[in-house]
Order: C-alpha cells, then sequence, then structure tokens
C-alpha cells in the first residue's frame, strides 16, 4: 500500500530522502484518468484524499489519513457574488466534500473544481497553485500556475494512485484551519498547500499527498 511504503520511508530516512529516491511523471491528459467519458473529454468528478500523511512525530500517523477535499470562499460577497476561495480538507469524514475533475475541452487540461461562485450556487471552476504570495494553496478565481495529475514510481516501479502536484512536485503540507468556518458547512477545515519555492512550512504542519479517490 503506497500510504504505508510512504510512511515508513518517511521514519527511515525523511522526506528530503524519499523525494530523492521517488520519480514523479506527469499525467498529460484526461483520457488517462479514472471516469473518462470520450464524449464530453471530462474525466471525474473525484474528491480528491490526504494520503501518506505524516504528523512528524515518531507516531508518525496523521488524524485526517484519508479525509476529502472540501472548499472554502475568501468571504467577499460584493455585486457580483463569491470570486474566489481555495480548495480545503474537511475536518471529518461525514463533512459536505467538493468534487474535481479533469476538463480536456480547452486546449490545455485543465483540473476544476465545483465549488461556490457568483451568488453562491456551486459552479465548475478551474483551480491551481496560488505563488503569489508564496501560499501553495490551491484556489479558483485568482492568479495561479496549473495543477495537473502525476503517477509516483520508485526504483523503477510505478506505484499504486494518482496525485495532485504542479511543476513536478507533488509534496503538500497540511495545516487546520483553527477558528475559521468554511461558509459551505460551517465546519472547521485543513488548508492543504503544495511545497513551492519560497514557502515557508510552520511547525503545525503535517507532511501528505493528495491522491485522487480509488485511483
Amino acid at each position: 500500500m503506497l500510504a504505508a511504503a510512504l510512511f515508513s520511508l518517511f521514519l527511515v530516512v525523511g522526506a528530503q530522502s524519499l523525494e530523492q529516491t521517488m520519480t514523479v511523471e506527469p499525467v498529460k491528459y484526461c483520457s488517462e484518468l479514472p471516469d473518462y467519458n470520450a464524449k464530453t473529454k471530462i474525466a471525474g468528478p473525484w474528491t480528491i484524499n490526504v494520503d501518506g500523511c505524516y504528523n512528524g512525530k515518531s507516531s508518525g500517523s496523521c488524524s485526517i489519513e484519508g479525509f476529502s477535499t472540501g472548499a472554502d470562499t475568501t468571504r467577499q460577497f460584493g455585486d457580483e457574488g463569491y470570486l474566489n476561495g481555495l480548495v480545503t480538507i474537511t475536518s471529518q469524514k461525514e463533512n459536505i466534500k467538493t468534487q474535481l475533475r479533469c476538463n480536456g475541452n480547452e486546449e490545455i487540461t485543465q483540473i476544476e473544481a465545483l465549488v461556490p461562485y457568483g451568488s453562491g450556487d456551486l459552479a465548475w471552476q478551474p483551480v491551481g497553485i496560488n505563488h503569489h504570495p508564496a501560499t501553495g494553496r490551491l484556489v479558483w478565481g485568482r492568479d495561479f500556475e496549473p495543477v495537473q495529475v502525476y503517477q509516483h514510481s520508485m526504483q523503477g516501479a510505478s506505484l499504486k494512485g494518482l496525485f495532485l502536484g504542479s511543476n513536478g512536485q507533488t509534496q503538500w503540507v497540511v495545516h487546520s484551519s483553527g477558528h475559521d468556518v468554511s461558509i459551505v458547512d460551517f465546519k472547521p477545515y485543513w488548508i492543504p498547500r503544495l511545497v513551492i519555492p519560497g514557502m515557508v512550512m510552520n511547525t503545525e504542519e503535517y507532511m501528505s499527498f493528495m491522491r485522487i479517490d480509488g485511483s
């Protein structure tokens, strides 16, 4: 199992050595992803789950292992409604989940999320990694670099699972929202951040991967 294998490597050699050992290959087309529809050129929808989460302690495991994507807006409600927000991780498995998909109808393959937009109704919006500032958050309605799907291999052998990332990086950190609650279900959530140049990792953050559910 991928989570167990990566977890063991975290404990034995640490995250830096893991990055040197594991190879990351991009999945270029939606047609290579689960639940692809040739007529619509769309793969999905699916949720994205926390996978191989490591809390930095000797116990290793995280309480949110296997938890799925949620969403929150930035709570700026003007004449045009909700225009931007971020993809989150639910604080409980039974909380409302946010689905993602791969849309191959555009000139480039685009990952989209079904999120509150405009008046608050759910709509499919392109999502990507926020580099300004270097938060590494998965956002919509803001400047971002594309997010895409990757496959891992180790010592030439493909590992099970498909993972979100960007620019060849698939390692994320996650931290609690604290007292903040989601506009979607008014419950606390966790915030995933891709490890990108210039990003500062907080002591309260866990290391993890973000895996397409069922892959």
